[in-house]
């Protein structure tokens, strides 16, 4: 997962071209400790669709069976209150970039939008 997750993403302008070193043929090599992940359970995980739990699991599952120590975390519940402060700075600077182009283009905006 760390593979995919550290490869390029063309979609993604921040996104780097570097080459990803093989992490899951480290796993379980003797010369190499045995890494630790933390699992985020109530935010991720949780809200997430049974289509991604299960590679999530399955996923889990296969690195523990390659020495990975795997363990369950929670964020803090901060967390919460962060992300809801985040939302409402993100809908404030989206609404204003936004602004112009909605004006000229409203019909190309989803129903969810132009009803805000």
């Amino acid at each position: 997962m760390l593979e995919v997750l550290a490869g390029f993403d063309p979609l993604d302008i921040t996104s780097l071209k570097d080459k990803v070193p093989p992490y899951s043929k480290l796993i379980g090599r003797a010369s190499h400790r045995k890494p630790r992940l933390g699992l985020l359970r109530d935010f991720f995980y949780d809200n997430s669709n049974q289509d991604v739990k299960r590679n999530i699991d399955e996923t889990v599952r296969t690195l523990r069976s390659k020495g990975a120590n795997i363990s369950v975390k929670n964020l803090p519940p901060i967390f919460d209150l962060v992300a809801s402060a985040n939302r409402a700075i993100m809908t404030s600077e989206i609404a204003a970039v936004h602004e112009e182009i909605y004006r000229l283009r409203k019909k190309d905006y989803g129903p969810k939008i132009r009803g805000r």
